[in-house]
């Protein structure tokens, strides 16, 4: 049977959703001006954020089903946005090894919802993304500055080229997201070998790539009928407008 979403609860979701793309601009005015402790901040927030959209749209039903494992990849993605915000080879691996996490988490909803029944179709599409992840760890692999950072990209990349090819069988928006998070990564890969001047296109495309991800799943469980909006019932001795 499905739940019930309350008028409440869909309002306090547009506001947390106005809130989210507020700290996105602000994190992308951050970085233009060369603030550090504002980047912080604003970095920080983007995930909680997009966490509390979700538990708002399915009514704060989020420890069970889709929710759930959305919410187990934004935790993962949270921590990983911090562990970047620290320098050395450290924080780089543990911030990689997080977003692998969120990877995973991400693919196991994807194969829950049929991806793979619907790719037999499409089987272009991993075809694609093992020929970008190759080409990736190609150009990425002697960027980096030790072996053990070099095999951590590789193999973060083949698990995001997965999550990105099992997304082209759900739905248009969740593959575009997983598309755009590719490009964002691999962005990021490309600043962790020294090139510059990136930051802000890293975390525009990331942003968009999280929301349409978890909007395109949030969308996929409304269609399954897992949740609907509430309507008042009439009271007794009462007709409905359309009687």
């Amino acid at each position: 049977m499905p739940s019930v979403v309350g008028k409440g609860h869909l309002m306090l979701a547009r506001v947390v959703l106005v809130l989210f793309w507020v700290t996105v601009a602000l994190d992308l005015v951050g970085l233009t001006v060369g603030s550090p402790e504002w980047h912080w901040v604003t970095k920080s927030l983007l995930m909680p954020l997009l966490a509390c959209y979700v538990a708002a749209s399915v009514g704060g039903r989020v420890t069970r089903g889709i929710p759930a494992v959305v919410m187990l990849a934004l935790a993962a993605s949270w921590l990983a946005d911090i562990a970047l915000l620290f320098p050395g080879t450290r924080a780089f691996l543990v911030g990689v090894s997080l977003f692998g996490v969120a990877q995973l988490a991400y693919t196991g909803v994807f194969l829950s919802l049929g991806a793979l029944r619907r790719l037999r179709g499409r089987w272009p599409v991993p075809l694609v993304y093992a020929v970008v992840w190759a080409g990736a760890v190609t150009l990425l692999w002697p960027m980096m500055d030790d072996l053990i950072s070099a095999v951590a990209v590789a193999l973060y990349g083949a698990l995001l080229a997965v999550m990105a090819a099992t997304a082209a069988g759900v739905r248009f928006g969740v593959a575009v997201g997983a598309l755009v998070f590719v490009v964002s990564d691999f962005m990021v890969g490309l600043s962790a070998g020294g090139v510059d001047g990136l930051g802000q296109l890293v975390m525009a495309t990331y942003t968009v790539a999280q929301f349409l991800i978890v909007t395109g799943l949030l969308r996929e469980r409304a269609q399954r009928g897992e949740s609907v909006p509430s309507e008042p019932s009439p009271r007794p001795g009462t007709t409905s407008p359309a009687s």
